[in-house]
């Protein structure tokens, strides 16, 4: 709420919280685009969706963001209280807002990209959750606040996003999630990503930069009194980076005009530059920001935000756009000033190298594509194929190399060649990242020792958890489904907030691959949230090859038993995670 210099005094025997309100015109939170559907999406929606890549389709990553949560209001006081923001801000939406989004990552929650194989068990003396493993902020909130603002981990972009989204709908203020596909980190703000072609083998020029398959931030909505009302509305805030807010209408219209700006806009729509031994070979225009994504306000599907930041790829719209950007903030990008370019005048060409048929598969399946050569000269042409397969991390950087294999093939004149390719399950097994996402380089030189290659990326699909509740509660668990290797752990959090609570029974819930793994998981962890539960954690040992049979797990609900609930599930293991399922009422 934007006070002013009023002043009210109040007497009350409890404690007064006011909270922004975005349905109030005198608030600075109140912007008049936002109807009605969107405020109760964007402020008082309890659960929602953010979306990963996987180079085909997207894939959603479900989320408790639980801000009715009393122990989640006892947190947020907590940070703001204890860290510094003078209590003269708090009626300032873009203070609150930058203060929370510094702070998440600096004070909260500790940031960890490795697997679940290499992350540290523990963390700042406390025992450590892998980032893959939270379905929901409220746990994250409630450990901060418990052991008396020590930093916890672990989290990764959509974690972060996930619990600034819940902080500011805690406070009151409009917000939502951003996925972005394919997302640029440009930190020297040239609005290019350079890559250096070498050996068979591609690698960013500057390691500090890559290309995430896909970087989750937040827009929240607010008054921008500072710079005018036409940057009013949505603002882009990154608590992995810790930038922002800055207006989503400054990118819209490509005036960008100091660095933080120049970040938000090359992560959504930067130029992919290859280099071979100094040369500009070939420039990609339309391969950063290729889809903007945010759940829709029926919460079952996304909502496509890509046109409120930018021309769609492939118009000289998006070009003007992108020049604008760049000569706004007085660089010249190589893509488009570089003298350096080879020319495009070629008088004919003489070979074509291609990788096809490469289609998404499961985990514990080969993976399968072709490489396809023409030769449309008039001499046969005999070409040295160089494949280097590698497991990446998300960011687009080489985890493990997998596979690589050098041949010389003869090419008729005129002719064409299809060689297929392989990459098998012991490939590729324990070499997988988060997201387990694969990269296929194809190179070769001509006669005229003009290099061409062409690469491709992969993500391997994972079957979802399918949760259910189950109708007679936990007089099921003592069933023989449930799994002789079930152990249930104990949490030293279990104490948390002892004024809390229990109405009810625990309720059951059961959960299923939805399609069977053909190879077994060891150390299998389950988590389960719910809005109105207890976060519980499973461990239940091993899970073999095909094993398509329920689980069925407990737990402890503030509700009462005939209640609906939504609920969020996470499997992590040695050999795979990411799995993920829900069932939102």
């Amino acid at each position: 709420m934007y006070v002013g210099y009023d002043e009210i005094r109040y007497k009350t025997r409890h404690r007064l919280i006011i909270l922004f309100n975005p349905w109030s015109p005198e608030d600075a939170v109140y912007v008049p685009s936002l109807n009605r559907a969107q405020l109760d999406s964007y402020v008082l929606e309890e659960e929602g969706l953010m979306f990963s890549y996987n180079y085909q389709d997207s894939e959603p990553i479900p989320w408790l963001y639980n801000q009715f949560k009393t122990e989640v209001l006892s947190a947020v006081i907590f940070v703001l209280e204890g860290n510094n923001l003078h209590p003269t801000d708090y009626n300032n939406p873009i203070s609150v807002t930058t203060f929370l989004n510094q702070m998440i990552r600096d004070r909260i929650i500790e940031g960890n990209w490795q697997s679940v194989r290499e992350a540290p068990k523990r963390f700042n003396g406390h025992e450590a959750t892998h980032a893959l493993s939270w379905g929901g902020s409220a746990e994250i909130l409630e450990e901060y606040h418990q052991y008396n603002g020590d930093k916890i981990g672990f989290a990764q972009c959509w974690v972060f996003a996930g619990v600034l989204i819940t902080m500011l709908r805690t406070l009151g203020i409009p917000s939502r999630p951003i996925s972005n596909f394919l997302s640029a980190t440009d930190h020297e703000h040239i609005f290019t990503i350079d890559c250096e072609y070498k050996n068979g083998k591609i690698d960013f020029r500057n390691r500090g930069n890559g290309i995430w398959n896909f970087h989750v931030w937040v827009q929240a909505s607010m008054k921008r009194r500072d710079k005018g009302e036409k940057f009013d509305g949505w603002q882009e805030v990154d608590p992995t980076y810790m930038i922002g807010p800055i207006p989503n209408q400054v990118i819209t219209d490509a005036k960008i005009t100091d660095n933080v700006e120049a970040f938000f806009y090359a992560a959504i729509n930067s130029d992919k530059v290859l280099w071979n031994d100094g040369i500009v070979v070939e420039t990609k225009t339309d391969e950063i920001g290729i889809q903007l994504l945010t759940t829709s306000l029926n919460l079952n599907d996304a909502e496509d935000l890509t046109t409120k930041y930018k021309p769609p790829e492939g118009t000289e719209e998006e070009r003007r756009h992108y020049k604008k950007a760049a000569d706004s903030f007085g660089i010249r990008p190589v893509s488009i000033y570089s003298r350096n370019r080879r020319s495009a005048k070629i008088p004919f060409a003489t070979i074509s190298l291609s990788i096809e048929s490469l289609k998404p598969v499961f985990v514990g399946e080969p993976v399968n594509f072709d490489i396809h050569l023409k030769n449309p000269t008039f001499r046969t042409q005999n070409l040295n194929i160089i494949v280097q397969v590698d497991s990446l991390y998300y960011f687009g950087h080489v985890a493990y190399p997998i596979k690589h294999n050098s041949t010389i093939y003869s090419v008729a004149s005129a002719g064409t060649e299809k060689i297929p390719f392989s990459i098998g399950f012991a490939d590729y097994q324990n070499k997988l990242m988060s997201f387990r996402t694969l990269r296929i380089v194809a190179s070769t030189e001509d006669s005229n020792r003009k290099l061409y290659f062409v690469s491709k990326q992969i993500s391997l699909l994972v079957p979802e958890l399918e949760l259910k509740r189950l109708k007679y509660g936990v007089k099921q668990i003592g069933a023989p489904k449930y799994p002789k290797t079930y152990k249930k752990e104990i949490l030293s959090k279990a104490h948390l907030f002892p004024s809390k609570t229990l109405i009810g029974n625990p309720i059951a819930i059961s959960i299923k691959f939805s399609k069977p793994l053909n190879f077994p998981l060891n150390n299998v962890i389950i988590s389960i949230d719910g809005k109105r539960c207890k976060r519980e954690t499973f461990s239940i040992g091993c899970i073999e090859a095909m094993d398509h049979e329920e689980k069925i797990f407990p737990l402890k609900c503030i509700l009462p038993n005939d209640s609906e609930e939504s609920l969020v599930a996470t499997l992590i293991s040695n050999e795979i995670d990411g799995l993920t399922g829900s069932l939102f009422c």
